[in-house]
């Protein structure tokens, strides 16, 4: 590998020897050819370490980082403090993504000289069958990094997600995911959109996100579920310092980020009445900026005061939503 990469592809890996090679083949078969492939075993204690090597020894273009176990905010970290190239994407070892991703995402950074770009996604369960994108229409563009933020905190926009983005490494360098919470993604691009001058964006399913049952995102109620809380509060107060339609749009994302947890916890067999507490709390003062706000849709709307009527009247105490 003489030639410096473009981008380095990180790929952090923890026991996923069953999906593992699904990632790197979909990787390994990219029209644009210009980047490395960073696989870094986080301590894994099946066969995916192994793995790892033994696909390395078959591509030069793959780097193989093995460390002891430390979270997923710990090994991206490592990923792009270990990347040779000017840009970087993040990819999960359980997700595959279009042979077209790299090639879409680099283009519109050249043609709109973005310090980022991102693409959509599309979302498949486990076991049911991908529709790749190969060839076809799409829209692209370029936003400033705080029209980007906007669009993305209303949902118009990806980026909650640190895949499905590629980025300028001397930007992520600045702002690493914090070791230790499950929610680092939430808790980190905002700030990427903040400080990116432009953002590109291509509108078409370049990452395939692999709903899968009894991954960290789909257990039942448990820390990580305040980690969701605490991500929506610190994007809500660094919102408001930028102004108030950036604080608008980050009300929306929290209001999502509440509304999802409130209704994890209702469907758990564990209850936690001091997170019911906080979400009800939530809803109650801020039900006016609620109601107000213009980017939430009538149907949200009246399902908060539908749930309101539920907490004063016939639920008192308890996590309604």
């Amino acid at each position: 590998m003489c030639e410096k990469p473009i981008v380095s592809v990180i790929v952090p890996v923890y026991n996923v020897e069953v999906c593992l090679e699904s990632c790197v083949n979909s990787i390994l078969s990219q029209t644009f050819q210009k980047f490395e492939l960073i696989l870094i075993d986080d301590g894994s204690s099946d066969g995916s370490g192994v793995i790892c090597d033994c696909l390395k020894k078959n591509d030069k273009r793959i780097r193989v980082i093995h460390k002891e176990n430390a979270g997923l905010a710990h090994t991206r970290n490592i990923g792009t403090q270990n990347a040779r190239g000017e840009y970087i994407t993040f990819v999960d070892s359980d997700d595959v993504i279009s042979n077209k991703y790299l090639e879409l995402l680099w283009m519109t950074i050249q043609k709109y000289d973005a310090d980022m770009s991102t693409c959509e996604f599309f979302f498949c369960e486990e076991g049911s069958t991908v529709k790749f994108f190969i060839d076809g229409e799409y829209d692209e563009g370029v936003l400033t990094g705080y029209e980007a933020l906007r669009r993305m905190l209303i949902g118009e926009l990806h980026g909650g997600s640190a895949c499905g983005l590629f980025i300028r490494k001397s930007l992520a360098l600045k702002y690493p995911f914090p070791v230790g919470k499950y929610h680092e993604d939430d808790m980190t691009t905002y700030k990427f959109f903040t400080n990116a001058k432009r953002v590109a964006y291509v509108r078409a399913p370049l990452y395939i996100y692999y709903q899968r049952f009894g991954s960290i995102m789909h257990r039942d109620f448990c820390i990580i579920d305040i980690d969701e809380l605490d991500a929506a509060d610190m994007i809500f107060e660094d919102c408001k310092k930028i102004g108030k339609e950036y604080e608008e749009a980050a009300l929306v994302k929290k209001m999502n980020n509440y509304l999802q947890v409130s209704m994890k916890l209702n469907n758990s067999k564990k209850k936690d009445f001091r997170v019911c507490k906080r979400i009800n709390s939530f809803f109650r003062l801020n039900l006016l900026s609620l109601l107000l706000n213009k980017y939430i849709g009538k149907k949200n709307k009246l399902k908060i005061m539908m749930h309101l009527v539920d907490i004063f009247v016939f639920r008192k105490g308890r996590c309604s939503f």
